[in-house]
């Protein structure tokens, strides 16, 4: 008798931790798709197209992104879907600020 009531819930316990990790979520992750905002998009710098790696998140404004290392203080660009000034991509709104320098021929 007192080795059921030690091993009866001792079996419990053991039994519980065991279904801890065997439960599975029901319930499938949805998934996301890729944003075509975050892709190659191009700049125009000083007569030459340039494509960068940008989010330009989603909205109605054009993407436009600053170089956190331009030697042109406060120059903003606009960014294109293609190397085509008919193509401006669309964006939140806000200026996306990018790491180093903007590109050129010499990159």
């Amino acid at each position: 008798m007192k080795l059921k009531k030690f091993l009866l819930p001792m079996m419990a316990f053991i039994f519980a931790i065991g279904m801890a990790f065997a439960t599975v979520n029901m319930e499938p992750e949805p998934e996301i798709p890729e944003s075509d905002n975050y892709a190659t998009m191009y700049v125009h710098i000083n007569g030459e197209w340039y494509d960068i790696q940008v989010d330009c998140e989603i909205g109605t404004s054009d993407c436009i992104v600053e170089f956190d290392e331009d030697p042109t203080l406060g120059a903003t660009y606009e960014v294109y879907n293609s190397d085509d000034f008919n193509d401006p991509a669309e964006g939140g709104g806000i200026i996306k600020s990018l790491e180093g320098f903007p590109p050129t021929d010499d990159n």
